[in-house]
């Protein structure tokens, strides 16, 4: 099991991820059975299959928190007849692209008030990696979870920048084995920086820099050398 940085390293915190990798095995499993199904009744070639999350992993610093393991979801789409298979695509996506993709697909219009963008065209192209340019940035957002206060990210393919719209400590997570070690040992040397990540109190902004610290552990957002990344995805969110 590969845990990260924030999370410890030990039996307790490793068998509750993988109880978790076999609850996703499971789920595999039975995607697989009803792939198969649609084979079987000669469905496949002409149903378009989505498979994805609404959240990420349910662990500290992860599901209702706005950071990459807390947002960034599986995305996988499978249509035979139309779309071409074998491609991973970096493209950024937003649930809510979903609609207006299904009203395509089916060759309705959206709604003149419908926001969201069809990715269509991503799925019927041949290409992989970055394929419609204008998908460079996905804005994301929690309003209400349980005791959690309003947050919005705007994230892009180089940066990360996160607003906080009222005081308080980080979000909360659902129970579970880490959790609950992390918050026994919070105090503890060895886990308290940990603790801290998870269940701390947070800045009004942060700002992390991907390509240096993809596990978003180091704010930059006071730093001078990002001022000008700052400001600028401070007003396009």
């Amino acid at each position: 099991v590969k845990l990260p940085p924030w999370l410890p390293d030990n039996d307790v915190v490793r068998n509750d991820v993988l109880d978790y990798y076999c609850e996703v095995e499971r789920f595999d499993r039975e995607v697989g059975e009803m792939l198969a199904l649609l084979e079987q009744k000669g469905l496949s070639q002409n149903t378009l299959v989505v498979i994805t999350g609404d959240n990420g992993w349910p662990f500290p610093r992860a599901k209702a928190y706005l950071y990459d393991r807390g947002v960034h979801v599986p995305l996988a789409v499978r249509w035979p007849g139309k779309v071409p298979g074998g491609r991973v695509v970096d493209d950024f996506i937003s649930l809510a692209d979903l609609a207006p993709t299904f009203l395509q697909a089916a060759g309705l219009p959206s709604p003149a008030d419908m926001s969201a963008r069809s990715f269509f065209n991503v799925l019927v192209s041949d290409k992989q990696g970055r394929v419609d340019p204008g998908r460079d940035r996905v804005v994301v957002g929690l309003e209400k979870h349980g005791p959690l206060f309003p947050m919005r990210s705007l994230r892009t393919q180089e940066h990360s920048y996160i607003r906080y719209y009222a005081p308080g400590p980080y979000a909360c997570t659902d129970s579970g084995p880490a959790l609950e070690f992390l918050k026994q040992h919070a105090d503890d040397q060895e886990y308290k920086g940990m603790a801290e990540l998870c269940f701390g109190e947070h800045p009004a902004e942060e700002l992390y820099d991907l390509a240096k610290d993809p596990n978003e552990l180091h704010n930059v957002s006071n730093d001078p050398a990002y001022a000008e990344v700052r400001s600028r995805m401070a007003a396009d969110l």
